[in-house]
């Protein structure tokens, strides 16, 4: 998961400049968003440690990428497109260890470096699908005809 939200800053950065944002904006709310991850570590984390249920978390943290994607869909004003760049960031710093807490409570410490060996293959098969990656474009190009879109897959 932390592999995708990395990717989707690359596919904002480019879905804001081709809407006329000026590139110290753009990198004004990547960074905010970076940042909101970054300063969510710790009690993200302790958040982790502090619930049982901790796939509901990944289920939240899920749900919190989705809204943020759509709110990036819908609007292109400065303040929207800063609360979703601050909740995708901050997501991070939460769906990570949880992820990692539900692994480790499947297979245990011994096994644990397989299973994180694992879980990777299993985003890199994800990612290399060009249905995601054309979901992807979808989603942050919502705007564009489909003509155009295409440009973007091609």
């Amino acid at each position: 998961m932390a592999d995708v939200q990395t990717g989707f800053g690359s596919f904002v950065s480019f879905y804001l400049a081709d809407q006329g944002w000026s590139e110290e904006n753009v990198g004004f709310v990547l960074t905010a968003g970076g940042l909101s991850g970054v300063v969510g570590q710790i009690p993200g984390g302790a958040l982790v440690d502090a619930m049982r249920r901790k796939r509901l978390l990944i289920a939240v943290g899920t749900l919190m990428i989705a809204a943020s994607a759509v709110l990036l869909a819908l609007s292109r004003d400065f303040p929207a497109v800063f609360a979703a760049e601050v909740l995708h960031g901050a997501t991070g710093a939460i769906i990570g260890p949880a992820i990692a807490a539900v692994s480790l409570g499947l297979v245990g410490r011994r096994a644990m470096s397989g299973r994180i060996g694992r879980n990777r293959r299993f985003l890199i098969e994800l990612l290399r699908k060009p249905s995601m990656h054309s979901l992807m474009t979808a989603v942050l190009d919502a705007r564009r005809s489909s003509r155009s879109c295409g440009s973007y897959t091609a």
